[in-house]
């Protein structure tokens, strides 16, 4: 099914906004992020402070 069909994209833009659905900007792979400009070295960076952070709230 084409999701573009009768302003499907418009109408899935909304319900992400809606149900507070993340929305990335690329397809998940490699090469697309690399395209866009995203930094996997900075990712990892901050997903480590984010996970440390969690930990040392729990304790």
């Amino acid at each position: 099914s084409d999701f573009k069909k009768n302003k499907g994209y418009e109408r899935s833009i909304k319900m992400c906004n809606e149900y507070e659905i993340f929305r990335q900007c690329y397809c998940g792979c490699v090469f697309a992020a690399m395209k866009q400009g995203i930094d996997f070295k900075e990712v990892n960076k901050q997903a480590k402070a984010y996970l440390e952070s969690c930990n040392k709230s729990c304790m």
